[in-house]
């Protein structure tokens, strides 16, 4: 019986982790096998380097790689949900069941078979970049909850933890365990914009971690958000400059989110002005994005572009063709968050003895405008 082998491949266009030399009865079980079986039986893991932890050890510390497998012929492929990272080595292990009989590969106490494989570097082109993090703003809430950050390319993954950090700004000191671990690390669809989580066990009161080491942030320690140069852009090449993000760190923001209160400037009639809407407090910016819409008297959205406005405290809406002189409404989901996490639904960082913390029943705001 041929040995196993491992090579890149292709499997529906995208690139993959081919693994042949399967027996008829391995075979005949991978065809049969679910998503859930294919993943234990055949995980794929990162790893830098062949000669690092027994496979024991890298299961145990490691998630798998994330993707779909696909029964092809005699052989197996792997596609990942996000492209393989150039540079890196990838294991398979290979479950003993579908191990052929005299295979010689490194085995783990658990009988698996590990089989090692690095993705070709590639070179050339113009590393990717950070465009832009936010919140924008100079001052942060000591309770605040999310930074974005946005890169120019895709971005490798699994490299977040190691690249992404929060320091004192006097001292360069950096904050040790403010993060929500990076596992999985939360990127768009596009890998070009990663989601920064404080650590919200740190951040609700009444939480054991909260409790002893208290908020990630201090009201007056200002501090630097920073992504290093040694980040990796999908191509592996390293964004080569660090990018800082310099903030004051403010009181607690510790309210209900209150659609009623805003301000809207509405446009004219005949016009295409933007609808400026001013929110009295810095809104969550991806939620806001993508909270708020315009319908008109049919309950249709017209065509047109809306903009977050300056330290994500308002939102504009310009549309395609003029505005008709009849009711239209702003449409507020209730999830739409401030930078502190806290909805039109409840208080995020909330005190339980506090009545105007307690979490309310809500739907869909709409508010009302006639352009004049």
């Amino acid at each position: 019986m041929p040995p196993l082998t491992l090579g890149w491949s292709h499997a529906d266009g995208d690139d993959c982790l081919r693994v042949e030399g399967f027996a008829d009865a391995a075979l005949g079980r991978l065809a049969c096998a679910g998503a859930d079986e294919l993943g234990r039986m055949l995980p794929v893991y990162p790893r830098e380097r062949v000669d690092g932890p027994p496979t024991s050890e890298l299961r145990a510390r490691f998630p798998a790689t994330r993707g779909r497998y696909v029964v092809d012929g005699r052989s197996v492929c792997f596609v990942p949900r996000f492209p393989f990272r150039p540079g890196t080595t990838y294991v398979v292990l290979v479950a003993p069941e579908l191990v052929p009989s005299g295979e010689r590969g490194r085995v783990d106490p658990d009988g698996f078979v590990e089989m090692a494989i690095e993705c070709p570097a590639r070179t050339g082109g113009t590393p990717a970049r950070v465009v832009a993090v936010q919140p924008t703003a100079h001052t942060l809430p000591r309770n605040h909850l999310r930074f974005y950050v946005s890169f120019s390319d895709s971005m490798s993954e699994g490299e977040a933890s190691e690249h992404v950090h929060l320091r004192r700004a006097d001292t360069g000191e950096e904050l040790e365990d403010v993060f929500l671990a990076f596992d999985p690390e939360l990127w768009d669809p596009s890998r070009t914009r990663l989601t920064v989580l404080l650590d919200p066990a740190r951040i609700k009161r009444g939480l054991a971690p909260h409790r002893e080491v208290g908020y990630p942030l201090v009201e007056g320690v200002d501090v630097e958000l920073v992504v290093d140069g040694g980040f990796r852009d999908a191509r592996g090449t390293p964004l080569g400059v660090a990018f800082v993000q310099h903030y004051r760190v403010g009181p607690d923001l510790r309210s209900i989110v209150e659609p009623s209160t805003w301000t809207i400037d509405v446009p004219p009639a005949g016009s295409r002005e933007p609808l400026v809407v001013h929110f009295g407090r810095p809104l969550d910016a991806a939620l806001t994005a993508r909270c708020l819409v315009v319908v008109d008297r049919t309950g249709s959205p017209p065509r047109g572009a809306a903009v977050i406005g300056a330290e994500e405290r308002s939102w504009s809406f310009r549309p395609a063709t003029a505005w008709e002189a009849h009711e239209h409404e702003l449409v507020v989901d209730p999830v739409i968050e401030d930078v502190s996490g806290n909805s039109i639904a409840r208080v995020f960082d909330r005190d339980l003895t506090d009545p105007a913390h307690a979490s309310r029943a809500v739907e869909r705001v709409r508010l009302p405008f006639v352009p004049a």
